[in-house]
């Protein structure tokens, strides 16, 4: 019922990483826009004020654009080509806007072990009905106080390759809540890196349009 509240959203995100505990690289500041069922759009910015636009990426459900800000130049990017997923696979967005798709892609499962209903957590086991290159489970971690997916882990072959973990979260005016704070871990064999994802100035249900998203009016 949460994301029932959050026709659209638009919020400033900042982005760090740090590789085994050190910085690595620099921060990155962008603008980030959703539009369910599963529109996204990030805009990049060159520095904190967000006056200067560099890059622009749209998410249209299994289809990427990449826009060049200053020439207008836009690459198309087919996502389930470059993943072989297939549809029912591909968006994760399914979880929040199109349960039936995601439920009758996956098989559920409660996991009573990672449960914690001292403080309201139902941990749940999806497995994918039909083999992909991407994932073989996915574990989600609900608030259901909140209506919150607060973590999720991603397995491949029973290794766990992801974790995204909201920190922090904010209820908004009209009762949704939206994370403040996310950590994304991959596990990778070179080292420990953790990105940081910050939300900031955030507004839910402004009337974001397609238009918003269209490619080709950036």
């Amino acid at each position: 019922n949460n994301y029932k509240l959050i026709d659209d959203l638009k919020a400033n995100m900042n982005v760090s990483t740090t590789l085994n505990s050190q910085p690595f690289g620099e921060e990155s500041y962008y603008i980030y826009y959703f539009k369910k069922p599963k529109k996204e759009k990030i805009e990049a910015y060159s520095s904190a004020q967000r006056t200067k636009k560099t890059d622009i990426t749209i998410i249209d459900g299994p289809t990427m654009y990449l826009v060049n800000p200053v020439n207008k130049a836009v690459q198309r990017i087919n996502l389930l080509e470059a993943t072989w997923l297939n549809s029912s696979q591909f968006n994760q967005m399914d979880i929040y806007y199109n349960l039936s798709e995601f439920l009758n892609s996956h098989t559920l499962r409660k996991n009573e072990g990672d449960s914690d209903s001292k403080n309201s957590i139902m941990a749940i086991d999806a497995t994918p009905k039909t083999t992909n290159t991407l994932y073989t489970k996915l574990e989600l971690f609900i608030d259901y106080s909140k209506g919150l997916v607060v973590k999720s882990l991603l397995f491949k072959n029973n290794s766990l390759i992801e974790t995204l973990e909201i920190k922090e979260s904010k209820n908004m005016p009209n009762g949704a809540w939206v994370p403040v704070k996310m950590i994304k871990t991959p596990m990778l064999t070179s080292g420990n890196m953790v990105n940081t994802l910050i939300y900031s100035d955030i507004k839910v249900n402004v009337g974001l349009t397609d238009t918003d998203f269209d490619p080709q009016k950036q």
